[in-house]
Parts: structure tokens; sequence; C-alpha cells
């Protein structure tokens, strides 16, 4: 059995706390009469939390990308040895 769209939805808003006016109730009711409701919802929060986490290590990759090549440009000698200066290193 494929998940409805309208509860993709607002499993959607609800983890992105986006419920809005009845929103909460109608959730609810899903979850208390619908176990295919709470597997679909476990398995949305499990793909948010990926999705979350594979974005952190991109922003990881840029920053560290960024700080070799400021870190390695002799053109900014100065600027390195200011910021090794501040933390003591």
């Amino acid at each position: 059995m494929r998940t409805s769209r309208s509860d993709t939805q607002l499993i959607e808003k609800h983890l992105q706390g986006q419920l809005q006016e009845n929103e909460p109730q109608v959730f609810e009711q899903r979850w208390q009469e619908n176990s295919r409701f709470r597997l679909d919802f476990f398995a949305q929060k499990k793909l948010h939390r990926l999705l979350r986490l594979f974005h952190r290590q991109e922003e990881k990759k840029a920053f560290e990308a960024i700080y070799q090549k400021l870190m390695s440009d002799p053109k900014k000698a100065n600027w390195r040895r200011s910021v090794l200066d501040i933390f003591g290193l």
C-alpha cells in the first residue's frame, strides 16, 4: 500500500513544524487510527535526518575547501598569521 500524497504532505508539515489550523488534530487522528501512517511517519523522519546529515557533510566540505584555499594562498600570509595569533597557534 502506498502512502497517500495528503499523508506525505501532512507528515512533511509536522516534521517542519508547520501544521496549521486543524492539521494538528488531523495528524493526531491519523496517528491514532492508522499503523501504516505511523510507519510512514518514521520512514519520512529518518529520510529527513539523512538529508540533513548529507547537507551538513556538503557544507563541511565547502568550508574545508575555503579554509584550505585561505591557508595556502601566499597572498594571505599576513591574514593567516593574524588568525593563528588570535588562537595562540
